[in-house]
């Protein structure tokens, strides 16, 4: 009797794709090097442990451990809604950015249909990874002289194929913002048929990176994503 490899079942575009290596953990290194001096940067964790605070609250909440939590995370929507002045049906949320964009790419993309995932050079890494297991075309614009992302060259990519635009400001790995000013006439000039992700991780570390939440109510086919793991 055949039986066909697990392989034989997996799809071309996820057979292409190389597997993501993590930043190795502390305790790896420990053993490796023969030494616990270490402080970790290659995964954009902080180097603290948790305040008491969270951790009482890690405590109360696992009185509960044993019921399923609310999916919808309504009290969670709450505070975010007041915090920055939109409506509770305005949030989605996730298990990380990741998870939001996953479901942005498979909401409003199709491969079949020829559609296309615009971004950068030097841009998030799953970025591409969405564009490549979902079957959509990938384009990059390039960077400026002080790697900041061209937003004239990634308008200019812009075509009638153009589905979703993934913009991180500020930028990772690059570390790069382009100025709320530029932003907005670039959001400006984009085709509402086409969808603007602004992924913005790490808005904790850029003063104006608020002034974004007010161009949601101006721009229908604007998204935000943000998340809590990039802030101490």
């Amino acid at each position: 009797m055949y039986t066909p490899d697990v392989f034989t079942f997996a799809r071309p575009q996820v057979l292409a794709l190389a597997p993501y290596k993590g930043g190795k953990p502390i305790s790896e290194a420990q053993r490796e090097y023969g030494s616990s001096d270490f402080i970790k940067l290659a995964s954009n964790e902080c180097p603290y442990p948790p305040s008491l605070q969270v951790r009482c609250a890690l405590a109360k909440a696992a009185l509960e451990i044993n019921e399923y939590p609310d999916g919808n995370a309504w009290q969670l929507k709450q505070l975010l809604a007041a915090k920055h002045g939109l409506k509770q049906e305005q949030i989605t949320l996730g298990n990380g950015s990741n998870e939001l964009l996953e479901l942005l790419v498979q909401a409003f993309a199709d491969g079949a249909r020829g559609d296309t995932l615009l971004s950068s050079r030097h841009a998030f890494l799953v970025y591409k990874l969405l564009a490549a297991t979902h079957g959509l075309h990938y384009k990059e614009a390039g960077l400026d002289d002080v790697w900041r992302v061209d937003l004239n060259q990634l308008l200019q990519e812009v075509d009638d194929s153009t589905r979703l635009i993934c913009l991180a400001n500020p930028a990772n790995p690059t570390g790069t913002v382009v100025d709320n000013d530029n932003l907005q006439e670039f959001i400006a000039q984009v085709p509402a048929t086409t969808l603007i992700v602004l992924d913005q991780a790490y808005a904790d570390f850029h003063p104006s990176a608020d002034a974004a939440i007010d161009w949601l109510a101006r721009h229908s086919n604007l998204i935000i994503t943000r998340t809590f793991s990039k802030a101490s």
